[in-house]
């Protein structure tokens, strides 16, 4: 039998094949089988040692985001077998999601910052990584786009969680900003109804005008969303059937200003004998 010091596989110089008689793995308690799965490579296998099989099983699992450090070791050879070893250091849990005031700007209430913390719990008990921190933003700022804040600037910090080994508690400080107003809706690919009736056809959502002060051109994405259905209505009751909004962009002009632009295609159009 040959016990090798712990040294990572791929600085060893064996370029030979073996068979792999046992995998361990050290520094979690994960599922073994769910961890080698992951890796691709499972005991039984042939692999030669260092080989692209080794890099690659050592790649995957960093790239699961579930480990701050992964190395792989050969730990014994007998013969034609090897046993190889994994070491790792687990990336630590979130705990708890907090929201906390804002030290600039415009601060949550203690209602919006409960229901915020109650949108984010579906998240915690999660590997602490950056496509965490990506969903809870985007669920925050969801929740304040149905305000009219389209734009509300989110910083987020963690502190390590006393009470639980390896769990951290995740924290967020959010500016609201303003409440967005629309400075213009412009459609493209429209030819049969023009830009101004099919802004009429917008229950909800209507652009600033100076004598119109006190309906407001608030965006309220909800509002919005319903609105470009009520466009798609305008064209079905003068026979365009086929009309499809392409796409439609919130442009930002100014801090709390946007212009809408929406790109329609109209179709044929149908008559009635």
């Amino acid at each position: 039998n040959v016990i090798l010091p712990k040294k990572e596989i791929t600085s060893l110089e064996t370029s030979k094949i073996y068979t792999v008689k046992k995998i361990e793995l050290e520094g979690t308690n994960r599922n073994k089988s769910a961890v080698l799965i992951r890796s691709g490579l499972a005991e039984g296998d042939k692999i030669k040692i260092p080989s692209e099989a080794s890099r690659e099983a050592v790649r995957k699992l960093w790239e699961s985001n579930l480990f701050t450090d992964v190395k792989l070791y050969v730990k014994q050879i007998e013969g034609e077998d090897v046993t190889l070893l994994f070491k790792f250091k687990e990336t630590p849990q979130i705990a708890k999601i907090k929201i906390l005031k804002s030290e600039q700007g415009k601060n949550p209430s203690k209602s919006e910052r409960e229901d915020l913390e109650g949108n984010l719990k579906n998240l915690t008990y999660r590997s602490y990584n950056q496509n965490v921190i990506f969903r809870a933003k985007e669920i925050i700022k969801k929740y304040y786009s149905e305000e009219g804040k389209l734009y509300p600037k989110i910083t987020h910090s963690i502190e390590n969680d006393t009470t639980k080994n390896n769990k951290v508690i995740l924290l967020f400080n959010i500016d609201e900003g303003p409440k967005v107003k629309i400075e213009d809706i412009v459609f493209k690919g429209n030819r049969a109804l023009p830009d101004s009736k099919l802004r009429r056809a917008m229950k909800e959502t209507k652009r600033k005008i100076w004598w119109n002060i006190i309906r407001g051109a608030k965006f309220i994405e909800p509002d919005y969303i319903d609105d470009l259905k009520l466009v798609k209505s305008a064209y079905h009751q003068y026979g365009f059937r086929d009309i499809k909004i392409l796409n439609d962009s919130i442009i930002k002009t100014d801090e709390d200003e946007v212009k809408i632009l929406i790109s329609v295609d109209e179709g044929k159009r149908y008559y009635f004998r």
